[in-house]
């Protein structure tokens, strides 16, 4: 059994692994992941994370996506953990030659989510620290206050919203379009309000929506009630996930989560760079 780097001509043999541990269809994955290749994954490289491998078989797959984002005005690179997945025969001492690999570069920015607490354990172990705590799972909450905002809010087209924000945002949008994340987009008392969501879960059962992006924090927090209804009928899922302290409030309803975002780098501090933008894609 050993650890090597995971390149793009493996995906067809990673993708029945993902597909089992996730409970979800091939094709599903299959779309993902040639998505975020094409998307994100390696400015052109050639790797794609980190594979175990036993006797020719691959049993063990950690995807490490690569995104450029601006700190402090200048471009750093991050290398984001797009997901874990280990044969159940081979955990334990297979995913730390797994994870010690994928991690192996001391030099490089990492970004890891994790609900897991053996997970959590070995990520503190290789030096990551907690990127955002406090994060929060904001339950199904008060019809009254959907009600009373929901007249203030509409969807508009992804054409409607380009016109109506400023051309950074606008951008931010379009180059996070068509892959596995999802765009929600309204006008809110006549104000361009964009959502950025991914679709995650929560002890492997509830479909919640993972906040990534949003263009105006304030405006959110007005109408936050129908918007999250909205989000949720779109994405199938029951609650969503965020971290209060990158949008400057928490919502009613909202309960500890049990996952947050864990980092390591040689010189970036948690408050350099926010989490929202590790997601999938270059951001130039």
């Amino acid at each position: 059994m050993e650890a090597v780097s995971a390149r793009r001509a493996m995906i067809p043999e990673i993708i029945p692994l993902m597909a089992a541990h996730f409970k979800e269809n091939e094709a599903f994955f299959t779309r993902m992941v040639q998505l975020d290749v094409e998307r994100g994954w390696g400015f052109g490289r050639d790797e794609i994370g980190s594979v175990l491998v036993d006797g020719g078989r691959i049993v063990g797959f950690y995807g490490l996506h690569h995104s450029r984002r601006p700190v402090g005005g200048v471009a750093r690179d991050f290398l984001a953990m797009f997901g874990a997945v280990v044969d159940p025969a081979y955990r334990g001492r297979g995913t730390d030659m797994l994870v010690e690999h994928a991690l192996g570069d001391r030099e490089a920015n990492y970004i890891a989510w994790t609900a897991n607490p053996s997970m959590d354990r070995r990520y503190r172990r290789l030096g990551f620290l907690p990127q955002n705590d406090g994060a929060v799972l904001v339950w199904p909450g008060s019809a009254a206050l959907t009600l009373a905002a929901a007249p203030f809010l509409r969807r508009v087209s992804p054409e409607a919203f380009a016109a109506a924000a400023d051309a950074a945002t606008a951008k931010i949008f379009a180059d996070h379009r068509g892959g596995v994340l999802r765009e929600h987009l309204f006008l809110a008392f006549g104000r361009p309000l964009g959502l950025i969501t991914r679709r995650i879960y929560h002890d492997k059962r509830h479909p919640v929506s993972e906040l990534c992006f949003v263009n105006d924090a304030e405006l959110l927090r007005r109408v936050f009630e129908p918007v999250r209804l909205r989000v949720h009928l779109r994405d199938r899922t029951v609650a969503m996930w965020l971290n209060p302290a990158e949008i400057g409030f928490r919502p009613a309803f909202a309960r500890p989560a049990p996952g947050q975002y864990l980092y390591r780098s040689p010189d970036l501090a948690p408050g350099d760079f926010r989490a929202l933008y590790g997601e999938l894609l270059i951001l130039e």
